[in-house]
């Protein structure tokens, strides 16, 4: 991750020519770069939407921080559906 995903979603963070990034966050762990970078790229003006899921084993608590987060960076920020776990490893 570290060296594909990750390194993917801070170089379109950086680059001028992108407009939007849309992601979803299942488990963000513990200090996420990954939102790190989202947050970076959404206070220099790209668009960014991220969907949280709030129900990821063991990261609910800090999920649930990364969405306040994200949404005071200026994010689009939703939500998966109740009773239902939402996980995708497209970005």
């Amino acid at each position: 991750f570290n060296s594909s995903s990750l390194l993917f979603l801070r170089a379109a963070a950086r680059d001028p020519k992108v407009r939007a990034i849309k992601c979803v966050l299942y488990r963000g762990g513990s200090d996420s770069p990954l939102v790190a970078s989202l947050i970076r790229a959404a206070k220099s003006g790209k668009e960014v939407s991220v969907l949280v899921e709030l129900k990821a084993s063991f990261d609910e608590v800090q999920n649930s921080t990364y969405a306040r987060q994200l949404q005071d960076a200026g994010c689009n920020v939703s939500y998966g559906l109740v009773g239902l776990k939402t996980r995708s490893k497209i970005m």
